[in-house]
């Protein structure tokens, strides 16, 4: 079986340091905060979220480059931290020698940034918002994932911490688990979703 992941609040506790970009770049730009919803920005690249809101092209280049900006801020200050218990799923992966990657609306150079503090290792590597021009929800960054990694849909399962990933990888045909979101049918945490799997998948 191989695995694609979802990156932040998935892997690694990074939601609140998002959050508190947008913000700072809405107060910035003098967007509205009336309009303002991070559970709506989740998943998505920083392009598209801010497109919604600002309409110069120029003016919108120059706020996802201060947004990411803000975010690599928070990485500086080791704002961000891994989730308990994904090293130790980490190492399942490989003890019983499937495969997994990274699907993120993210950009590329934060995440692998955040990969090399903590040791996250992906065997197919990153999907990341350059990689693709439709965030989730849209299917295409999981398409993205097979088409690059070789994969058929049926032989994968995504795991996911939002609506919009969850949305993203279904329409992709990708079984999806959910962790981190206290639902009845999620995983609490990397621990709980390793024990499931060990019961279920047997490694197959």
């Amino acid at each position: 079986m191989n695995f694609l992941i979802d990156f932040d609040d998935t892997i690694v506790s990074s939601g609140e340091a998002h959050e508190h970009a947008y913000k700072l770049t809405f107060e910035f730009y003098n967007l509205s905060l009336s309009s303002f919803c991070y559970s709506k920005f989740a998943g998505r690249s920083t392009h598209e979220v801010l497109s919604e809101f600002i309409l110069d092209k120029e003016t919108l280049k120059n706020a996802v480059v201060y947004k990411r900006k803000i975010y690599q801020s928070f990485i500086d200050k080791q704002h961000i931290y891994i989730r308990d218990g994904f090293l130790d799923f980490q190492s399942f992966l490989k003890k019983t020698s499937q495969q997994w990657g990274i699907v993120s609306g993210g950009s590329k150079a934060s995440i692998t940034r955040i990969c090399n503090l903590f040791d996250i290792k992906p065997t197919f590597g990153i999907i990341s918002s350059e990689n693709y021009f439709h965030s989730k929800p849209n299917p295409e960054p999981y398409r993205t994932a097979l088409n690059l990694w070789n994969l058929k849909a049926h032989k994968c399962i995504a795991i996911e911490d939002s609506i919009n990933g969850i949305m993203s990888a279904e329409a992709a045909n990708i079984r999806c688990l959910v962790i981190n979101q206290k639902e009845p049918n999620a995983f609490a945490d990397w621990k709980s979703l390793q024990a499931y799997l060990e019961l279920n998948l047997k490694t197959k």
